[in-house]
């Protein structure tokens, strides 16, 4: 596993380039997302690296209590959900916690000697097939070590 560029043919950092809506729905009372996440070369923006999130939350309460009223009165109305945005970061994490001092302080932990992971979080609009869109917006959210990620080249 390299940082080898194969357009620039030198080795590269590698940043985050904008995650990719592969699919959104409901399955019966969660929402499921599908974000495809790629790492691209930070000289020519070739992507070099990529790994697919899928995300899955509850339908909140207020969208389950709507939908059984509808259902209740015999009407064939459908939530629907809408992929808002999705964004990407990254962060440092010890790979086991550091232990405090005898002062209480806790010690800086080396980059080595840490994990390194990338966070999708993703926004979703609800609505209703009957016009109602006043739903609260869902985020989901995943996690994955840089290391999961799959070379592309």
């Amino acid at each position: 596993m390299s940082n080898r560029c194969p357009s620039c043919e030198k080795f590269v950092s590698l940043e985050a380039g904008d995650p990719e809506e592969q699919s959104t729905q409901i399955d019966g009372d969660d929402i499921s997302v599908s974000v495809r996440v790629h790492l691209d070369c930070v000289d020519c923006s070739e992507e070099m690296k990529e790994i697919t999130f899928d995300l899955s939350e509850p339908l909140p309460q207020e969208v389950i209590e709507h939908r059984t009223a509808h259902e209740e009165v015999g009407e064939e109305e459908e939530i629907t959900v809408s992929y808002d945005s999705a964004e990407v970061n990254d962060l440092y994490r010890p790979r086991t916690p550091p232990k405090p001092r005898k002062d209480g302080t806790i010690p800086r932990v080396p980059f080595r000697f840490q994990t390194h992971y990338y966070i999708v979080t993703v926004t979703v609009d609800l609505g209703c097939t009957c016009g109602k869109t006043d739903f609260e917006s869902v985020e989901l959210t995943g996690e994955e070590a840089a290391s999961a990620f799959d070379e592309l080249n």
